[in-house]
């Protein structure tokens, strides 16, 4: 019985298709498992396989699914991620690479919510330890399948430090939190803009500046016009393990603390 649900996505052109994945206990023994709903969530149907990693678990396992719910995109936890395109039936490797070593790492995933062919993953590196710039990004243009490395990479931080999220009302617009700073790309991860006044520490420190992200629209007009701001380092939150980054949008601020 139990477990710990620990991602789950939804198919941006058909909401009501949603994913999800976690770790269950079914015979007293963790294993990653998953499923699926064509009905906002009323009922759900377990994925009739699993990648063959999945007897690998943790809570930083996620998953991800295409704008027009052709493709879903599974990353357990420290495995090359998978992808099915069967709800779940069969699943095939990506050609990622196994994400940096570390304890609980997994790729941060996000499915571009304009053209179904995009699928975002950043794998964040590592923790601090890990060998300098080894946190990348990776692109797909074909629906998750296969993904090519950006020239651009960052100081490992673990999962927990580090975040990705997608502008859903424009294609290719990325946001990413290396937990110092927030990088921003217009050109679906190509290219990265690295915005000023996010970051407070450096190296090991329990203080961060950009280690989540969220974004809000206008209801009037849902271009997002950004102002990055990271809250004074004497305010922390999670008892002085990070501090609150805002983004300020068009008329409204959203604020996310960990």
């Amino acid at each position: 019985g139990g477990g710990n649900g620990t991602g789950i996505d939804m198919a941006w052109t058909n909401p009501a298709f949603i994913v999800g994945v976690g770790t269950f206990y079914p015979n007293g023994s963790a294993v990653s498992r998953g499923g699926y709903s064509t009905d906002s969530g009323a009922t759900w149907t377990r994925f009739p396989s699993s990648p063959p990693t999945a007897d690998n678990t943790g809570d930083h396992s996620k998953v991800v699914v295409t704008a027009d719910g052709a493709n879903i995109v599974w990353s357990v936890a420290g495995q090359v991620p998978y992808y099915s395109t069967d709800k779940g039936a069969s699943w095939h490797a990506t050609n990622l690479p196994a994400p940096a070593a570390a304890y609980n790492a997994a790729y941060h995933l996000a499915a571009d919510r304009i053209n179904p062919l995009k699928v975002y993953a950043y794998d964040h590196g590592g923790d601090f330890w890990n060998p300098p710039n080894s946190g990348r990004f990776y692109l797909s243009t074909d629906g998750g399948h296969t993904f090519k490395a950006s020239i651009q990479n960052w100081m490992p931080f673990s999962f927990d430090n580090t975040d990705l999220a997608v502008n859903p009302y424009a294609e290719g617009d990325l946001w990413l939190a290396d937990a110092n700073n927030l990088w921003h790309s217009l050109d679906s991860g190509v290219t990265w803009t690295k915005l000023p006044g996010t970051q407070v520490g450096t190296g090991n420190t329990n203080l961060h500046g950009a280690k989540k992200v969220a974004l809000g629209v206008q209801p009037v007009d849902p271009r997002v016009a950004t102002e990055p701001r990271a809250l004074p380092a004497d305010e922390p939150s999670g008892g002085g393990h990070g501090v609150r980054s805002r983004l300020r949008l068009r008329h409204r601020a959203v604020e996310h603390g960990e």
